[in-house]
């Protein structure tokens, strides 16, 4: 993951490439957070039912979980919960304002231990796939797993490959996209 860099002790040092969401961002960090554009939070085990001595139905904890983001995209709930079924899993939301609404950027899940499970893209403009690949770095290790690799030949016939959840332009073609 990529390391902070502070600006002042409030503000951390981000180049998104949008330039309104950079200037609003003070802090981005893993785990349970509520910052100037981020918010996030473990959703836990649909599984799990005991909490601080209490026993509940299953599946009622993510519940509270879940309701505690708002404007969630049906898509996005549903990954959730089919990837949180067993596990903790950590849902992010990236947003900026603007003088009327909200702009969120988009979603992205990890398990509870940082490792990236997807990223979705919501917000209105190209930008918003700068922030989501930018931030994703700050909080997912990314496996960049093969069949979430895209490969495509370059003009030169170079055998080029990206990762569809983090954005970043691979050095090599990973070996199960090598050609043979």
């Amino acid at each position: 993951m990529k390391k902070i860099e502070w600006v002042t002790p409030n503000k951390m040092l981000i180049d998104t490439g949008h330039k309104t969401f950079d200037r609003q961002t003070n802090y981005i960090d893993t785990g349970n957070v509520i910052a100037n554009t981020q918010h996030s939070g473990y959703i836990r085990a649909f599984q799990q039912t005991g909490h601080a001595g209490l026993t509940y139905g299953p599946g009622e904890l993510q519940a509270f979980d879940l309701d505690g983001f708002r404007d969630i995209p049906a898509h996005v709930k549903k990954y959730v919960r089919e990837q949180a079924h067993a596990r903790s899993v950590i849902l992010y939301r990236f947003f900026h304002h603007n003088s009327k609404r909200t702009i969120t950027h988009g979603w992205v899940v990890t398990t509870d231990n940082y490792t990236l499970l997807r990223s979705v893209i919501t917000g209105p403009t190209d930008k918003s796939r700068y922030v989501i690949q930018e931030v994703t770095q700050y909080i997912a290790d990314c496996p960049h797993r093969p069949e979430r690799v895209y490969a495509w030949h370059a003009a030169d016939g170079t055998l080029c490959a990206a990762c569809c959840d983090c954005g970043q332009v691979l050095a090599g073609a990973a070996p199960a996209l090598e050609e043979k």
